[in-house]
């Protein structure tokens, strides 16, 4: 596996603010070895100031329901952004509403999430309206430089709204 710290290292070293986390842990095999899983990844995000979302607190585990066929913070996390939640603090709000409501309808343990925000981050776009960016990837023109043999493109990511310029 990845360590987290490396992990963690990595992203907060991308040239972009935008870099996000999300990690759905189910900490049992950590809790039962007495590692503090999700206590070293809140620390290493808050010092990074990675904007950092967790499925749960660290003495808590993350559940799933047979009937979603998928965890209940990935559930939670899909619906934010459907209801176009598009910055940390919104999907905060979101996560730390909907998961604990989800738990209880499926009857599992309460597990609240953890989300770590910069406060300069707090309102960022972090998920963009996908709608507008898959339009302008696929209006966006593509450029080949016959001298190098090489193609050149310039399309928006799905994850940053910043341009991604890159050789193919």
């Amino acid at each position: 596996g990845i360590a987290a710290a490396d992990l963690i290292e990595t992203l907060a070293q991308l040239p972009t603010e935008q870099a996000l986390l999300i990690l759905d842990i189910n900490r049992s095999q950590g809790a039962l070895s007495g590692q503090a899983i999700g206590t070293q990844i809140i620390q290493m995000a808050e010092k990074h100031q990675l904007t950092t979302f967790l499925s749960c607190q660290p003495e808590q585990y993350s559940h799933e329901a047979s009937r979603i066929r998928q965890g209940l913070f990935t559930t939670s996390l899909l619906e934010a952004i459907r209801q176009k939640c598009q910055t940390p603090t919104q999907i905060s709000h979101y996560l730390n509403k909907r998961l604990p409501e989800l738990c209880e309808h499926h009857r599992r343990p309460i597990q609240n999430p953890v989300a770590i925000i910069a406060e300069s981050k707090a309102q960022a776009t972090i998920v963009p309206d996908l709608q507008n960016t898959l339009a302008t990837a696929l209006t966006t023109p593509t450029t080949v430089d016959t001298k190098r043999g090489e193609s050149h493109y310039t399309t928006t990511s799905a994850i940053a709204s910043e341009p991604v310029v890159g050789a193919g």
